[in-house]
């Protein structure tokens, strides 16, 4: 029986959220005099494994045994951040050497100068202790002083900090960071550590198959130290497959300030279930105290999404060009695709959790009790040679199709966008009016994409996620499927009417889902067996059939007269990349010929 499901009341302003990086402070012996006032360094602890780093990640803090008083811990939030609420929790287990007296002060750099901002106490019975910061202060360099701890004169021990912060646009977010920030996430993504680039479609799926998730007591023990230690747990609704409902789930978090939730459960048919309440199950691990990688769900609903609309997708010169040397495929190589995803980006969101429900759903779908049409899919984009060059993991909603994430290959510049351009045309055909992107992101907007706000996303989303729908096409040529969506969307209609929000219930497509105009398999093959095209569309098929070296035709190349006649410049990112080649190891580390190279076992 499923149990009422309560949310703990939002404590801060709607627009905040409690934080705690590890980024934000340092450990170590280095550290110490410019970071941190001291650091244990006996049989207790040592100063890589108790310094402020790891009371940054739910770990703690303990000072050089004999310095109980003065000491202070020194935190860098890397970008000025409005800061409203400090909390830190006391030692559980011996009182004295909990902090008593705290002052919360703000700095003009790493070494100060230093103005105290708030003076507050702290508890001795391991509890959290919460001081207000009234008004919020802006700050980036932060200090936290300890003037006494209460009574012990061997150690100050910290069992936990978090700070309330102001939560920032994402776009404003990426255009403060730093270039150098930027530069060292990009380095880190393209290195063999993170990317695991060594890994092959065989080892991956052996990894992730032997992944078995938390049960009974553990799972109640994680769940209590996670909510205890790790407060920005405590600002994001909690859900359990065995005592609550998703849709119950969905109508409270509906109206909650949070984008994100989080669950121990990694049930395939609850992930479902919560995709047909139209959450993205995505997934983050934390460490625990016993050294073990914890696999959190973490089911998202942004408040604004970005979606694209099949016959409005933009395609660049650039795009109608490359088109011709790439086919594009649907659900023929997930694995491939899934390992490409790996390389490109390291395991980001996509973890051994969250791989591991994605295959068994592969296999055996939607298995509960619901009337719920899920389905796992990918669409993998081919060069002449047959190399996997790009591809897209998702899933299908009834007649929505959910885009989560997908790769390019290093060295093939553009095809990240004609993957994108050819998986928006072969949805076309299948009968998809629109699909999901999920978070905003500028890239996306560049491909035509528009922004939902969550109701409006809802209302669309209710409107189809019961439709069936086909999801089955051949291969098919990039020039091609480019030509049939080209003659199926016609002229632009006047620019007013593209910039309003299509009616969240649209007349049916083909198979009963939503979908514009799609040519008929007749004509097409009529055309192709000798029909007389117009004298435009022979325009249409040279250009895309063509060398590639002719300018589009005028009537092509205007936007204002077509939807796909964008002249935009090559809209996808530049990020870095290794994907697995023909025979699925990653390309920068499959030796020829050398089996240890190809199928390595994950370490």
């Amino acid at each position: 029986m499923k149990s009422s499901l309560e949310f703990r009341p939002w404590a801060g302003p709607a627009d905040s959220e409690l934080l705690s990086d590890s980024k934000w402070s340092r450990s170590g012996r280095d550290a110490i005099g410019t970071w941190v006032s001291s650091i244990i360094d006996d049989h207790m602890g040592d100063p890589d494994s108790a310094g402020p780093s790891q009371l940054l990640e739910g770990g703690y803090w303990i000072s050089r045994k004999g310095l109980h008083v003065d000491q202070w811990i020194v935190f860098d939030l890397g970008r000025s951040s409005l800061v409203s609420e400090v909390r830190v929790r006391s030692h559980h287990i011996n009182p004295g050497y909990s902090p008593r007296k705290m002052r919360w002060q703000s700095g003009t750099g790493l070494t100060g100068s230093w103005s105290t901002v708030v003076e507050f106490v702290g508890a001795n019975d391991g509890s959290w202790v919460s001081a207000a910061l009234e008004p919020p202060v802006r700050g980036r360099w932060w200090r936290l002083q300890i003037a006494a701890n209460w009574g012990s004169r061997e150690y100050v021990w910290l069992h936990g900090f978090a700070l309330r912060i102001g939560r920032r646009g994402k776009e404003e977010e990426e255009a403060e960071r730093d270039p150098q920030e930027k530069e060292k996430e990009a380095e880190d993504a393209a290195s063999p550590s993170r990317a695991r680039k060594s890994w092959s479609r065989r080892g991956l799926r052996g990894y992730d198959e032997g992944w078995t998730q938390l049960t009974g007591y553990r799972k109640l023990l994680m769940h209590a130290l996670l909510n205890d230690r790790v407060l920005a747990f405590q600002d994001k609704p909690y859900v359990d497959c065995r005592l609550h409902d998703a849709a119950e789930y969905a109508r409270a978090f509906r109206d909650h300030p949070a984008e994100m939730g989080w669950s121990l459960d990694f049930d395939p048919s609850f992930f479902c279930e919560l995709a047909y309440q139209g959450f993205i199950p995505t997934s983050i691990q934390v460490h625990s105290d016993d050294h073990l990688m914890v696999q959190i769900l973490t089911p998202c609903f942004e408040r604004e999404r970005h979606v694209l609309f099949t016959r409005e997708v933009h395609v660049s010169k650039k795009v109608r060009k490359r088109a011709k040397h790439y086919a594009i495929t649907v659900d023929t190589a997930y694995d491939a695709v899934m390992l490409g995803c790996i390389c490109q980006h390291g395991e980001g969101w996509l973890y051994r959790g969250e791989r591991w429900v994605l295959r068994k759903l592969l296999k055996e779908g939607y298995t509960g009790d619901k009337d719920i049409r899920f389905a796992v899919h990918s669409f993998e984009l081919w060069d002449k040679s047959g190399q996997l060059v790009a591809g897209d993991l998702g899933y299908t909603v009834g007649g929505l199709y959910v885009s989560m994430t997908g790769f390019r290959k290093d060295g093939t510049s553009g095809a990240g966008e004609v993957q994108l351009v050819l998986t928006s045309a072969l949805l076309h055909e299948m009968g998809h009016e629109w699909f999901d992107l999920g978070q905003k992101m500028k890239y996306k907007e560049a491909l035509g994409a528009r922004t939902l706000p969550r109701a409006a996303w809802l209302e669309r989303f209710y409107a189809v996620r019961d439709r069936p729908s086909r999801f089955e096409h051949e291969r098919v040529e990039g020039a091609e499927l480019l030509l049939r969506l080209l003659r199926a969307a016609g002229p632009k209609p006047p620019k007013e009417t593209r910039e309003k929000v299509p009616d969240p219930s649209p007349s049916p497509g083909p198979c009963g889902a939503a979908g514009g105009p799609v040519m008929e398999e007749a004509n097409v093959g009529e055309s192709d067996q000798g029909t007389q095209p117009s004298s435009n569309e022979a325009k249409v098929e040279q250009y895309f059939i063509g060398d590639g070296d002719e300018e589009a035709p005028p009537e092509l190349a205007a936007p204002e007269e077509h939807y796909m006649g964008s002249d935009d410049e090559d809209a996808s990112p530049d990020v870095p990349a290794g994907v697995p080649d023909a025979e699925g190891a990653c390309p920068e580390h499959a030796g020829p010929g050398s089996p240890s190279h190809r199928d390595p076992e994950p370490g």
